[in-house]
């Protein structure tokens, strides 16, 4: 073939690459408007309330939930995250009480509710719903613990560099639940869905930053990137249910880390498919692959 085709082939081949390349970036520009991601760098205070959220969370799945056959083993694991009196205190404790819990068959289980954060004494206030069986007996009620925690050297038996110095429970009635969050600027509050979100409403210039997390359920932490001048109201739509959202200034000596909202907090609602129907095939991929909330048009 002669000189003058291949170079024409060239020019060619230059511009559909250029214009291919500008199509891509507007288009991800374009879809980027309406994505809800996550932050990709979060401030020293998001990251300290994480750690410390994370870290409970890990701690009290442990310390509440054991089987009878199990209780000693499951228990004594924990000392590593305790200060060296707590630790020594409850090492008493768990071998006064295993034999009886193995005679009787005592097995616990939890179900985390709320997680409370004070961050100027590093003090925590935690409901959980505790479900007790002694042999064929079952009881159940909501337990209210308060914890403090002491930062120490990160270690890989504990990647969080925290200890657990003081921890009590106490029976307690269960903690009002309504749908009004308040949000303290770079603390980041995770709530926990009883089901899938498939979408978030939530408008655009509000100075909130929005991650979501869906397995069998969807967590959404939400993360105020300044004091909030107002309410701001949100909504939150699984297949079958939806959530009305209200979030606020916050005013009270604790801060929210963890809320799990029950069905009973949500409404069923028949414009749900309409309104889930509305997104594209393109829309609906990128949520599937990336875990992000594409807002309709």
């Amino acid at each position: 073939m002669s000189l003058r085709f291949w170079q024409a082939l060239s020019a060619v081949l230059f511009l559909w690459a250029i214009t291919s390349t500008f199509l891509y970036v507007h288009r991800q520009n374009e879809t980027q408007k309406n994505i809800i991601a996550s932050p990709t760098t979060e401030s020293s205070q998001s990251l300290k309330a994480l750690d410390r959220m994370n870290f409970l969370r890990r701690f009290l799945d442990q310390y509440l939930n054991y089987e009878h056959q199990t209780f000693w083993e499951n228990q004594t694991a924990l000392a590593f995250l305790m200060t060296e009196d707590l630790k020594n205190q409850r090492l008493n404790e768990i071998e006064r009480m295993k034999d009886q819990i193995r005679s009787q068959s005592v097995s616990q289980k939890s179900d985390l509710q709320r997680i409370h954060w004070d961050p100027s004494t590093d003090q925590f206030e935690v409901f959980n719903h505790l479900l007790l069986q002694e042999g064929s007996q079952q009881s159940s009620f909501t337990a209210k613990m308060n914890l403090s925690l002491v930062a120490e050297a990160r270690t890989i038996e504990s990647p969080w560099g925290l200890k657990v110095r003081e921890i009590s429970l106490q029976k307690q009635e269960p903690p009002q639940a309504d749908n009004i969050f308040e949000l303290e600027s770079d603390i980041p509050l995770t709530l926990q869905f009883p089901c899938v979100v498939k979408n978030l409403e939530i408008a655009k210039d509000t100075p909130l930053l929005v991650r979501i997390t869906s397995f069998a359920t969807s967590e959404i932490q939400f993360t105020a990137v300044k004091p909030l001048d107002s309410d701001i109201a949100a909504t939150a739509l699984c297949e079958k249910t939806q959530f009305q959202l209200v979030f606020r200034k916050r005013t009270q000596d604790k801060v929210p880390l963890l809320v799990a909202l029950s069905e009973n907090q949500g409404t069923s609602n028949e414009l749900i498919q309409k309104k889930l129907r509305r997104k594209s095939t393109y829309d609906r991929t990128l949520e599937d692959q990336l875990n992000f909330i594409v807002e309709p048009e």
